[in-house]
């Protein structure tokens, strides 16, 4: 039997992803990972990250615009490093401003 190594990723975590019909189990067996919006942005704390952005956008930056700036800077941190199906890059967890990643 072939088997293969499957994960699970979304921008959208929604209700589909829940219910009796979902278990937890199986989604940790996935190893679901999902980006977050749910954070608060905290302005004394995320100041040069939002000056930053103000200055580039000219508009403060919404949950949407941090969690795509944590996904794309941690995919581009994980290409530098190498090849993504590189076995060395797993388990490696990475944190920014909303959001945690491991793969």
């Amino acid at each position: 039997m072939i088997r293969f190594k499957i994960e699970l990723f979304t921008t959208n975590k929604n209700n589909a992803f829940e219910g009796a019909n979902v278990s937890n189990n199986y989604l940790s067996n996935l190893k679901f990972q999902y980006a977050s919006t749910n954070k608060k942005i905290d302005i004394v704390e995320d100041k040069s990250f939002i000056d930053k952005f103000i200055s580039n956008y000219n508009y403060f930056p919404s949950k949407y615009s941090i969690r795509a700036y944590d996904i794309t800077y941690d995919l581009l941190l994980r290409i530098s490093n190498g090849d993504l199906n590189d076995e060395n890059i797993f388990g490696i967890e990475s944190q920014y401003f909303e959001n945690k990643f491991r793969i």
